[in-house]
């Protein structure tokens, strides 16, 4: 996937998408070389964007490997882009630790009495 990657910036778009199909053939689920597979497919304009002839990988398990901007140019299902961002915040982001959300909840506090004293 590797090679695939730096390949991108060099227009070599075909030979890196040959080399993330050959990666996805092997090894079917790795999600990131899925979504760089269909970037490079879309950036291409190869269609469908969503090739389902990697054995292993359905319509459903390529489109849940899109970033939500991505996705939005392959359905305007509501459901669907929900999921999709969903899944993607979860494997993509770090959650907020629980001594950073407790300090938040104080601040808001704080700043609640703070404009009620303002506006009183």
């Amino acid at each position: 996937m590797l090679r695939a990657l730096l390949l991108e910036p060099t227009s070599a778009l075909a030979e890196a998408e040959r080399i993330l199909r050959i990666s996805l053939l092997a090894a079917p689920q790795q999600p990131d070389a899925i979504q760089h597979f269909l970037r490079l497919r879309q950036k291409m304009s190869a269609w469908p964007v969503l090739d389902e002839t990697i054995p292993g990988l359905s319509h459903q398990d390529l489109l849940a490997q899109r970033s939500l901007s991505a996705a939005l140019a392959l359905t305007d299902r509501v459901a669907e882009l929900h999921a999709i961002a969903a899944h993607w915040i979860a494997h993509k982001t770090t959650p907020v630790p629980d001594r950073l959300r407790a300090c938040r909840e104080i601040n808001e506090s704080r700043r609640c009495k703070n404009q009620s004293r303002l506006h009183g």
